[in-house]
């Protein structure tokens, strides 16, 4: 059937590319880390770049339990949001979703962020640990990215799928730009730092787009509630800090109860709409 795999090719073909793209953000950073940072007529810089890259993977790696969540997610998130199309009631079900996602990956960030001192002995070379600050960064980052994966959906269910090829290659683009302008002085941080805005806007982007050609009424009080609320009780976090590792414990994680608990109680049923 000619007719329909020429449909289907239309389809796929922008999703290939915004692969493709997406593989560059989340990739290329490293590769320029170690480029941009070596300079042959120095050979000592060759050990400082790999020291730059190999810390920036090893804390790389504790973002990657959003990263996971996100990779589970997708796998079932999608099939659900098409069989959702037949349903009158498919934007709130979209909205809802939305709610409950944002809640759970600012839950994560507090998880990881709070108990830093935790999750870093994962990493088993302590002289690696001087990287830990990108972590909350890179977290925020993936937080940013699955809500983009969220909104997404607009562009495989109306079949406008080149917008996610737009918007990749936009992200892959700038990912390339800021890397290259901003290693040579920041090292691995400006690394981090474009790897949060490059999602940030990959979210705006299409939020924009997708309130034009697919419009979901996203509940943004709560997505900046829960948002903010995470990034203000990661702020206070430090001034709680006590020397008592126990006890430190507690109060740490007795701030990530208090997201869990607000958050619970917005989205009890919907109970309480904000």
């Amino acid at each position: 059937d000619w007719g329909l795999y020429k449909r289907m090719w239309r389809y796929a073909i922008p999703l290939v590319i915004a692969g493709f793209a997406g593989i560059i953000n989340e990739t290329f950073d490293r590769i320029l880390l170690k480029h941009l940072l070596y300079d042959p007529e120095i050979p000592q810089s060759l050990n400082f770049a790999e020291a730059q890259v190999g810390i920036y993977s090893a804390c790389y790696k504790l973002a990657m339990l959003v990263t996971i969540i996100l990779q589970a997610y997708r796998y079932a998130a999608e099939p659900f949001f098409f069989k959702q199309m037949q349903n009158q009631d498919r934007n709130t079900v979209y909205v809802r979703v939305m709610n409950v996602f944002v809640a759970m990956v600012c839950a994560v960030f507090l998880l990881v962020s709070l108990n830093i001192d935790i999750f870093k002995h994962f990493i088993q070379n302590e002289s690696y640990w001087v990287g830990l600050q990108v972590v909350p960064i890179l977290l925020m980052a993936n937080i940013f990215l699955g809500i983009y994966y969220n909104q997404s959906i607009w562009y495989k269910l109306s079949g406008k799928t080149k917008f996610g090829a737009y918007i990749a290659l936009a992200g892959a683009g700038l990912t390339i730009i800021i890397n290259v302008i901003y290693i040579p002085q920041y090292g691995y941080m400006a690394s981090a730092y474009a790897t949060l805005i490059v999602y940030f806007i990959q979210m705006l982007i299409s939020y924009i787009l997708g309130q034009k050609h697919y419009p979901i009424p996203y509940n943004l009080r709560k997505f900046f509630l829960y948002l903010g609320l995470a990034l203000f009780l990661y702020a206070i976090s430090p001034y709680l800090k006590v020397n008592n590792f126990a006890l430190n414990l507690c109060i740490q994680n007795g701030l990530l109860l208090m997201f869990v608990l607000t958050a619970f109680y917005f989205e009890r049923k919907d109970k309480y709409p904000i």
